[in-house]
């Protein structure tokens, strides 16, 4: 039998049971349909699609694919496996070569670098290790040799990679033997989250790893540092062995299916939740002959031959079981629309699965939030669909696999069919399955239609958030910044409504030219106002700016005016500063980490977009529940209504229609339209405007800086995220222009009466799904237009109460806090969750003291009549005149003991407002600031959060953040003190991780140079194991001696042995690659040795140059029966 290990936990896929098995032998490139040929394989097509957020679909990016498309980077090599953990990819080549890409920080690539790789890189420790099977889970991976021995790397947190020395709790960057199996011969290697496992050629089932609910089938939950073997199978002989997550499933030569570990899912298949400790056979599938298993991350699947019938149980929230429905199974229950399909192989990812048949048909179901189903825009399927792009007359599959939200599929071209190449998906290539790319005739594709009923569709979908918005302009500016109905109406609504308009119009003509120039229909991408920047500038520049201003005595008149410049001019220096970083953007992009992002958006988003509308939904039930959850129905469950009828209109309906009811019935807690009269309509057109020049040379406005420079790094970085979220499902737009285009907008319109910046919308593949192209944009000019010059938003409020709308951006907003922790749901947990966590933190403090301090200032005046009438007049003016922020510094507001106000000030101290304070200001820098620190730290880059701390103590130092003003002699100046302490013991740690890494380095080095030594001499195992240990003693010595040497000596040791080395490998050179780029494995890790951790970086793109053919002689050198 023949075993290979291909999903996203490595789980074995097993041709039926036949006795006895030999031994296994490299990966043979014939597809499952044509065994029997025996010509010379064709050249291989390895395709990949779905989440590219680590590069692990190997395109060079970071972009989502939800289409198929091939990976350059092999369009010359013969492949003949593929397999697919969490976040990262390995593909095994003819030769035995393994090469990885994606997701690296801990080890997983193998390469010896610790960081992610967006292209495919060779794992040079194995070069002369022929490798047959993979396996691979989350962040470990097995590797299976030919001869039975297995090579484990990765992280190691729960000894899951089986090396039971000095330090088996560190995660291993290079390959490593197991060497507790040498003399075992292993035909059969799978991985689970934390555990792993393997077969001998003698059926006999060993695992080690972590122990918990009993995975490892010990009758214990206790972890095994080394393989051990499962004494409770020791009867019987196994011929198949898969992992999920935390449960393994085995087979018996006896066709026996057992099952263990965790079962609160059903995934064990014995009909309830509980975990078994031993393996306990599945009763149901007791009278089928199982000829293969696989495991997901909570769900299971196998085949039977007889009858020919796909079971699934398990987990099934997404779809995932194919059962069609979204439902948890605890009992095995048949695939009914696989049945006699011959399936021969089956590949389970975290949420999503996969069937690869005998005549070259795919099926994939599941999840598809990611685009990993390979359908297009589709969205979930609970039942499997075929992807029509891998077209069974044209192609044959040889192998497929399926991580947490990618999939990657190997093919073999039946005929000489040019696949496309670059950034395109096969949608576009003719030769391959019909899509929505090829609707129109080549003369359409040369003028492409301006309107299509699918764009009518689309024209509900953004008018919903268009028209809501332009209602929040009328409720939320009114009551919190003091603005008039002229005001709004003459001059703000008219700016807001020409950035829609000029935008709308850009992105529309943008998407023609796409379209002619691509001769394909092209869906253009939405655009407006930004809903996380509009509440940014409204509750932390415009509002203060208000208050401000009265407090120093201004009419409310005037307030407003000043703020509303005060907001002209944010969106100005933010729109100049977008011009300006153009060329930086991707520099920037990579500085900041992607968590350090997301929690400033999902900050915004949870506070003041999610809590504010969810406190005034519940404030007027009547009205807004049953909307609101309706929404969640229509988008959150996806449920589609007749005749495509939106249903977010249907919520609002309903809505209005609840609001007036509960006004007939006499309730007086629903919500009511704002005007209970109609304004009359009148064309205002904007003006332009420069008074709000005067602002700029104000020192107060600098202080919003700190608000301004954060939202300038979000819009920035999404506009370009959504860009390349629609070059993936094959809409190819110019990065530059339309990010030069949003950045005039917000210049331009600045000078139009418009204070909030734009941006390009996330939902461009929900739109293209639709069948939408360029007309939904114009036909969303016309009622723009009217909301904004019209005054038909005040029409819109006289009939509809804004409550009945606001679930719509109340779901927007737990979408976007919700993508900060899209990575908490993977098998080993997304590591920077934290990092998004502590990035909530300032925004939370914002959120409370903003209600703390509007609700003392509403209480204030009662406060001073009622406690303070005993102090005096003048007293009681005094005190009644300070701030909340005043009364909680005790240091720079000292107050009488005597005076009432103590006691009320004892008692602010016990709740720390003074934090909740410092933390609200400035609190989105602090956000990324904060942020980004902890994902270094968790990643192990001392040195580089030690700088994002130094950061904080410049900002902190003048009042940036912290502070209410821009001033270093008003700042508290033991924030900065503080925070450089911090990143001193930052450094420090920086300086030892170093000494550590170069010690364990140079062991590894060392301990190549030994194994030559006694290679040569055949040796019982015994013998050749103690040699082992006395060769890691005599490395690690030597090492740790080594280390100590001062830098200049220890740079001169390691030169000779570099030289020998490239030395005994001189034929490298002589085949005509240059011995600096074709050094081996080793000399790169000699090389790190010299200049720390950090020289892992410096060598990509010297040591990886032309892997594939530079490692050709090598291989065979190493290959030879001499080796």
């Amino acid at each position: 039998m023949r075993a290979s290990c291909a999903e996203d936990g490595g789980h074995p896929t097993q041709t039926a049971p036949a006795f006895p098995t030999p031994s296994p032998a490299c990966f043979s490139p014939q597809p499952v349909d044509e065994m029997a040929d025996s010509h010379p394989p064709r050249r291989t097509t390895l395709l990949t699609w779905g989440d590219g957020g680590n590069g692990q679909l190997g395109h060079s990016d970071y972009s989502t694919r939800i289409m198929p498309q091939p990976v350059d980077y092999f369009k010359s090599a013969t492949l003949v496996s593929v397999v697919c953990g969490s976040r990262s990819t390995l593909a095994l080549d003819l030769d035995g070569r393994i090469f990885s890409w994606g997701k690296g920080e801990d080890g997983t690539l193998g390469t010896g670098v610790r960081g992610t790789a967006m292209r495919p890189r060779l794992v040079e420790r194995l070069l002369r290790h022929p490798i047959c099977a993979m396996a691979i889970r989350g962040s470990h991976v097995l590797a299976l040799e030919a001869d039975g021995q297995v090579w484990a790397w990765g992280k190691n947190d729960d000894c899951q990679l089986g090396q039971a020395d000095r330090i088996s709790f560190e995660s291993k960057a290079v390959p490593e033997r197991i060497r507790s199996l040498i003399g075992v011969h292993i035909n059969a290697i799978a991985c689970g989250r934390t555990h792993s496992v393997a077969l001998d050629d003698a059926g006999a089932l060993w695992s080690w790893g972590s122990g918990d609910d009993g995975v490892l089938g010990h009758g214990d939950m206790l972890a095994r540092r080394e393989p051990s073997r499962c004494a409770a199978l020791a009867a019987e002989r196994m011929v198949g062995v898969a992992c999920g997550s935390r449960h393994t499933l085995a087979l018996s030569a006896g066709g026996t299916l057992y099952s263990w570990g965790w079962g609160v899912y059903g995934q064990l298949g014995h009909g309830d939740v509980r975990s078994r400790h031993t393996p306990t056979p599945v009763v149901t599938l007791e009278s089928y002959m199982i000829s293969q298993l696989a495991c997901g991350y909570r769900h299971s699947m196998v085949v039977s031959s007889s009858p020919m019938m796909t079971w699934a149980w398990g987990w099934g929230q997404h779809g995932q079981l194919g059962l069609g429905d979204w439902r948890d199974e605890l009992l095995p229950q048949p695939l009914l629309s696989l049945a006699e399909v011959d399936v021969q192989k089956l590949c389970l990812g975290g949420r999503h699965s996969l069937a690869l048949c005998s005549d070259g048909r795919v099926y994939t179901w599941g999840r598809d939030q990611e685009g990993q189903l390979g359908l297009g825009a589709q969205g979930a399927c609970c039942v499997p669909t075929q992807v029509e792009t891998l077209a069974a007359d044209l192609v044959s599959l040889l192998d497929a696999s399926c991580g947490w939200a990618h999939t990657a599929c190997l093919l073999r071209q039946r005929h000489s069919v040019a696949l496309p190449s670059g950034n395109y998906s096969p949608l576009a290539s003719e030769a391959l399955a019909p899509s929505w790319r090829r609707r129109d005739s080549e003369q359409t594709a040369r003028r492409p239609k301006l309107f299509v009923m699918s764009d009518f569709e689309g024209l509900f979908g953004q008018l919903l958030g268009t028209s809501i918005q332009f209602m929040l302009f009328e409720s939320i500016l009114g009551k919190s910044c003091g603005f008039t109905w002229a005001m709004l109406s003459e001059e703000l609504l008219p700016g807001a409504t020409t950035s829609y308009l000029f935008g709308h119009l850009f992105f529309a003509i943008e998407a023609s030219r796409v379209s002619r120039k691509s001769r394909t229909p092209v869906t253009a991408l939405p655009q407006g106002i930004n809903i996380v920047t509009f509440f940014a500038f409204t509750q932390l520049i415009i509002a203060p700016e208000y208050d401000r201003r009265l407090k120093l005595g201004m009419e409310s008149d005037d307030a407003a005016r000043g703020a509303y410049d005060t907001g002209l001019a944010a969106c100005f220096v933010l729109g100049a500063f977008e011009l300006l970083a153009l060329p930086f953007v991707n520099s920037l992009r990579s500085m900041i980490p992607r968590a350090a992002m997301l929690a400033a958006i999902a900050g915004v988003s949870l506070t003041f977009i999610a809590m504010g509308f969810a406190v005034q939904i519940w404030a007027a039930p009547g009205t807004a529940i049953v909307s609101m959850l309706l929404m969640l129905l229509f988008y959150a469950g996806n449920v589609k209504l007749p005749f495509k009828v939106p249903g977010g209109i249907l919520a609002v309906a309903i809505g209005c229609f609840l609001a007036t009811a509960s006004t007939w019935l006499g309730f007086d807690w629903s919500g009511h339209p704002a005007q209970s009269t109609l304004r009359a309509t009148s064309v205002r057109m904007p003006w332009p405007k420069v008074d709000f020049f005067s602002i700029l040379l104000e020192p107060t406005f600098y202080g919003y800086t700190s608000v301004i420079v954060p939202m300038l790094l979000v819009n920035l970085v999404n506009n370009l995220a959504n860009i390349e979220a629609a070059s993936a499902v094959g809409d190819r737009y110019e990065a530059r222009s339309c990010l030069f285009a949003t950045a005039a907008l917000d210049l331009g319109c600045a000078f139009l009466g418009n204070p909030f910046p734009a941006c390009v919308y996330i939902g461009h593949a929900a739109f293209k799904s639709m069948g939408c192209r360029v007309g939904y944009l114009y036909l969303n000019m016309v009622p723009t237009a009217y909301f904004g010059l019209m005054q038909g938003a005040s029409v819109l409020q006289r009939f509809i109460p804004i409550e009945t709308g606001v679930g719509f951006l109340l779901w927007v907003g737990l979408q976007i806090t919700a993508s900060g922790f899209e990575g908490d749901e993977t098998p080993e947990g997304w590591r920077h969750g934290p990092a998004v966590a502590i990035g909530l933190l300032p925004s939370l403090s914002a959120w409370c003291w903003q209600a703390v301090s509007t609700t003392f200032d509403a209480t204030r005046d009662l406060f001073c009549e009622t406690s303070l009438g005993a102090c005096g007049e003048a007293n009681r003016t005094h005190l009644c005149s300070l701030e909340l922020a005043d009364i909680i510094q005790k240091v720079s507001t000292p107050i009488d003991a005597r005076s009432p106000l103590a006691a009320f000030q004892g008692e602010l101290s016990s709740l720390f407002l003074s934090g909740l304070y410092a933390l609200a200001n400035g609190y989105l820098l602090s956000a990324i600031v904060f942020s980004s620190m902890l994902v270094h730290i968790i990643e192990g880059r001392f040195d580089k959060a030690a700088i994002w701390l130094t950061l904080a103590a410049a900002a902190s130092s003048i009042g940036v953040i912290h502070s209410p003003i821009l001033d270093p002699s008003k700042a508290n100046q033991l924030f900065p003190v503080m925070y450089l302490i911090g990143a001193v013991f930052l450094w420090i740690s920086h300086a030892l991780q170093n000494r550590a890494e170069q010690m364990r380095e140079l062991q590894v080095q060392l301990d190549l140079y030994l194994q030559p030594v006694w290679r040569h001499f055949q040796l019982p195992a015994g013998a050749r194991e103690r040699l082992h240990s006395v060769s890691d003693a005599v490395s690690f010595a030597v090492a740790r001696v080594t280390t100590l040497l001062p830098s200049a000596l220890r740079e001169s040791l390691s030169r000779p042995s570099q030289q020998s080395f490239v030395g005994q490998h001189s034929f490298v050179s002589q085949r005509g690659v240059p011995s600096q780029k074709g050094r081996d494995a080793t000399s790169v890790l000699v090389a790190s040795s010299r200049s720390g951790s950090k020289s892992f970086e410096k060598t990509r793109g010297v040591t990886y140059v032309d892997d594939l053919e530079r490692s050709r002689p090598l291989l065979r050198e190493s290959s030879s029966p001499h080796r």
